[in-house]
């Protein structure tokens, strides 16, 4: 067979976390350094992860709300908030139809001029309301967003 190359295919290679006799300790792979941050993943604006200020919940946003942002977060609000709080923000999303906890509606007074609180709303509002239904697939709030949390 003229197009067939096996050389790379057949070198010999040590895959990742495999056992390898090269190491004393049996592993093919080294322990990340203490600290090591991976690529993409330095969270250096605290603020604009945890909502939070020296301590205390900030009350402004951590970014400017341009187009493109606002339209990022409809699109986020269709997918994941929308089944609960239904695409106009009222509360009367399809969850609640079919029988689960009626979430505040966005139109009240007393949300339209609260303080933004990331750590409240995630902790006490979205998780329980999400562990309720992603109990049934046998998962977790926190196993699902993980990585997400940030976009909130």
């Amino acid at each position: 067979m003229a197009g067939c190359r096996l050389d790379m295919h057949t070198q010999p290679k040590v895959l990742p976390l495999t056992k390898s006799d090269f190491f004393e300790d049996g592993r093919g792979s080294r322990a990340l350094v203490p600290g090591t941050i991976a690529r993409g993943q330095l969270r250096a604006d605290a603020y604009l992860y945890t909502g939070m200020i020296n301590g205390k919940p900030g009350d402004f946003m951590p970014f400017p709300a341009t187009r493109e942002v606002l339209e990022r977060g409809r699109e986020r609000f269709n997918v994941y908030c929308s089944p609960c709080h239904s695409r106009m923000g009222d509360g009367n999303g399809i969850v609640v139809q079919r029988g689960f906890r009626h979430p505040p509606s966005f139109h009240t007074q007393a949300l339209r001029t609260a303080p933004l609180d990331y750590p409240h709303y995630l902790e006490r509002q979205l998780a329980p309301a999400l562990d309720v239904v992603l109990k049934l697939l046998s998962t977790s709030f926190e196993r699902e967003a993980g990585e997400q949390l940030s976009l909130f």
